[in-house]
C-alpha cells in the first residue's frame, strides 16, 4: 500500500471512530427524553383517574418503557404531586418483579403486596391504575396480572376482582377519568 492510501485509510479510519463516539455520546448524554404517563388519582371532591407526566432517557424497546413506567407508577406521586391532592391506591413497597410481553399483552409480575388492604372500589382503582399506565402504549392493549409468579385468578383480600383474563382500558368505563 502506498503511503498516500495510508494516509487515506487512517483518516477514513479516524472519521468512523468520531462518528462513532459521537452516537455514543449524542445517546448517553442526550437531552431529548422519552415522555410517558403514570395514572395516579386526584383525590379533588370525587377520585379521577388521571396521567401525570414523567421523562426518561430514550429506551431501546417497548418492554423497558412498560418496566419503567409501572416502576414510577409504585414509586407514587412526588411531594409536589402530593400537595395538588394526588395520590394512589397502590400500597408502599410494592415490587415489579418480573415484565414480558406476548403480542398485545403485558405480564405483569408483582409482590404479594399488591394486594395488601383496600376495599373492592380501592382496588379497582388500583387495577385501573396499572392497566393505563402499562397501555398507553399503542403496542399494548392488555395486562395480564401474576403475583410471585402465579397467575392469579380474582385480585384482592376479597377476591371480587376477576382478573383471570387479561385486562384491558375498556374493562374499567365505570372509573372516572381527569384526561
Amino acid at each position: 500500500m502506498k503511503k498516500t492510501q495510508k494516509i487515506i485509510v487512517s483518516v477514513l479510519f479516524l472519521i468512523f471512530l468520531s462518528l462513532i463516539g459521537f452516537y455514543y455520546y449524542s445517546i448517553k448524554k442526550s437531552k431529548y427524553k422519552t415522555v410517558y404517563y403514570v395514572y395516579f388519582l386526584s383525590s379533588n371532591q370525587e377520585l379521577k383517574l388521571i396521567p401525570v407526566e414523567r421523562t426518561a432517557k430514550p429506551f431501546s424497546d417497548i418492554e423497558e418503557k412498560v418496566k419503567s413506567s409501572i416502576k414510577d407508577l409504585l414509586n407514587g406521586p412526588n411531594q409536589e404531586e402530593k400537595e395538588k391532592n394526588i395520590i394512589t391506591m397502590i400500597p408502599e413497597g410494592v415490587k415489579l418483579i418480573n415484565c414480558y410481553i406476548r403480542n398485545d399483552t403485558v405480564f405483569l409480575d408483582f409482590s404479594k403486596d399488591i394486594e395488601k388492604g383496600g376495599g373492592t372500589e380501592e382496588m379497582k382503582a388500583r387495577l385501573a391504575q396499572i392497566v393505563f399506565t402499562a397501555t398507553q402504549f399503542p403496542e399494548i392493549n392488555k395486562v395480564r396480572f401474576m403475583i410471585e409468579g402465579k397467575f392469579i385468578k380474582y385480585f384482592g383480600g376479597e377476591g371480587l376482582t376477576d382478573v383471570e383474563k387479561p385486562l384491558e382500558r375498556k374493562d374499567f368505563i365505570k372509573v372516572k377519568r381527569g384526561e
